[in-house]
């Protein structure tokens, strides 16, 4: 299967089907998607999974934090999860997509990456990825 360039440069996936993926640029305003951002950096509970590879315990390389519905529950690994209550960014942003979509979501998983890349040896630089608002249908 071919791999999707789903980020090019003009900012239209033109190789992705409407039955694969709905990409929507500028749905929100540059201005209203900064303040968000700012928002969720400054205020969300982050967490951080571990996982088990190779018989050793390791930290996954993102931080989540898990918002929803009260009656949802939820399990990653096996540890169950109870989802922090809307707020109201989040209600802000649950009402555009679902007005869009004309689906109803009970719950949205905002993920945080964290990469170090060594640019060159014994240079090692950090940035933050901030990716990753995912919600789920009812």
């Amino acid at each position: 299967m071919k791999q999707l360039n789903l980020l090019q440069a003009l900012g239209e996936a033109s190789e992705v089907s409407s039955d694969t993926f709905d990409y929507r640029p500028h749905v929100f305003h540059q201005a209203d998607s900064e303040r968000y951002l700012a928002t969720f950096l400054r205020g969300a509970p982050w967490s951080q999974l571990s996982t088990v590879m190779y018989g050793k315990e390791i930290l996954t390389p993102r931080l989540y934090s898990w918002y929803g519905n009260a009656n949802i529950d939820y399990s990653i690994n096996g540890e169950g999860l109870t989802p922090q209550p809307w707020t109201p960014e989040l209600l802000e942003i649950k009402a555009k997509v679902e007005a869009l979509s004309r689906i109803s979501f009970n719950s949205v998983l905002l993920n945080l990456y964290e990469i170090k890349m060594t640019l060159w040896p014994g240079i090692v630089t950090e940035m933050q990825c901030r990716g990753g608002i995912n919600m789920w249908p009812q």
